[in-house]
């Protein structure tokens, strides 16, 4: 009898020293091991819808005209991840390079309400706005030409530039402020 109380005994510490060792050891648990090249890893994201990322630039550039010849060039709206609603834009030209022919909104501007098209001949600068009604048309997403620019050279030196002036802004859904980054101005040779 003795005996059994003594088998039964040690299987009840052994059972408690299990228990304690599997539910309530003391010991540090080892934690999983991130290799080094693993935490270098870089993984190229998107920039978010919300951060600003539209770009402007005109098409072609450099641009080439002869004298009294006729310069075409066209603004390029790159939107990236950008839902734009409305352009404004400023563009300055030499007013005693060229002669101002006319600007036209195109591809990207079609079903958008120009506010303003206006040019001030004497000092040479453009403006242009337009604006996305959003119950009736979406808004500007992707990349593709908005306004088309015509400048006639008046001089025999036609070495100038076209360019963006600071008050070019962007608006786009879920931004507040500009959604422009960077504008890339036209040479003329």
């Amino acid at each position: 009898m003795l005996k059994k109380f003594l088998l039964g005994l040690i299987g009840v510490l052994v059972l408690i020293a299990f228990a304690v060792r599997l539910f309530g050891s003391s010991e540090q648990v080892d934690q999983p091991v991130v290799h080094q090249w693993v935490q270098n890893v870089s993984v190229p994201s998107r920039a978010p819808a919300n951060q600003p990322q539209t770009k402007l630039k005109f098409t072609p550039n450099p641009l080439t005209v002869k004298p009294n010849g006729t310069l075409e060039t066209e603004v390029f709206l790159e939107a990236n991840e950008n839902k734009v609603t409305g352009i404004h834009y400023e563009i300055a030209y030499d007013p005693k390079v060229f002669a101002f022919v006319s600007l036209e909104p195109v591809d990207l501007l079609g079903g958008k309400k120009i506010i303003q098209n206006s040019v001030d001949r004497k000092t040479g600068i453009i403006t242009f706005e337009a604006v996305v009604n959003p119950s009736t048309t979406p808004p500007i997403i992707g990349s593709d030409e908005t306004v088309e620019i015509i400048l006639r050279s008046i001089s025999n030196s036609s070495q100038s530039q076209i360019t963006f002036l600071p008050g070019t802004k962007i608006t786009a859904e879920g931004i507040d402020g500009n959604a422009l980054v960077s504008v890339t101005n036209a040479q003329v040779q």
